[in-house]
């Protein structure tokens, strides 16, 4: 009985909703509904204000964000790291000593010999020394700029007879000490004749054959030391 009345329960339900579906597709006069679209109405655009609908703009102080490039946050003391003071680079021509001038052929060819720094140094004319250009070379002047600033160094004539001061004199051995056994280090054998001292020449290629020529005559004046100690004659070569 009870499932009886459920049925007919059911059966009602979908009547009415069967009936509410019909009401939505058919038309009073049994036509059906929505079968063709209508465009909707036009609307002239707004210029007036296009901005209308953007959301209001939140000004933002730049100022606020200085703390965060005072204060890093991996930083361990919370402090920007303190930028070093460059240094200014050293003007070269203040501790220039030139040496010497070289030619070439073409125009504008040669340079000089100069010491920069303790160091000997081949420039040539175009080259740079630092900031500074070698521009040319007249006679013994050679002109050097930096920009606007022009600098003119003089080659001096250096005398090649010029000597330096003579060092303490070795302790000279007798004749007997020379013949009994080694000469000590520092003392001058008799007879033996002591080395020239070095001169002071500017020029790089004088100077280097005259280190040359001091050295043939310190390893000549070593040998008949050791010729004399042991009773040989010295040696002239």
């Amino acid at each position: 009985m009870i499932k009886t009345h459920i049925l007919r329960l059911l059966l009602a339900v979908n009547l009415l909703l069967a009936c509410a579906l019909a009401a939505l597709w058919f038309t009073p006069a049994r036509a059906l509904r929505h079968l063709h679209w209508q465009p909707p109405a036009a609307r002239a655009p707004q210029f007036s204000d296009p901005g209308s609908g953007l959301p209001a703009r939140n000004p933002v102080l730049v100022s606020s964000f200085l703390v965060t490039l005072e204060r890093p946050l991996f930083s361990p003391n919370r402090r920007p790291v303190p930028i070093a003071p460059v240094a200014a680079p050293a003007d070269p021509l203040a501790s220039i000593q030139l040496q010497g001038l070289y030619s070439a052929q073409g125009a504008g060819a040669g340079g000089i010999f100069a010491r920069v720094d303790g160091k000997d140094r081949r420039i040539a004319v175009g080259s740079t020394l630092g900031d500074w250009t070698v521009k040319g070379i007249a006679g013994t002047e050679v002109t050097l700029a930096r920009g606007a600033d022009i600098q003119v160094l003089r080659l001096l004539p250096s005398k090649l007879g010029a000597v330096a001061p003579a060092p303490p004199a070795a302790p000279a051995l007798p004749a007997g000490a020379i013949m009994g056994g080694p000469v000590p280090p520092g003392a001058i054998p008799v007879g033996a004749k002591p080395p020239d001292l070095p001169s002071q020449v500017q020029d790089p290629v004088l100077r280097q054959e005259q280190e040359r020529q001091e050295a043939e005559r310190a390893r000549l004046a070593l040998r008949n030391a050791r010729r004399a100690a042991q009773g040989f004659p010295p040696v002239q070569e």
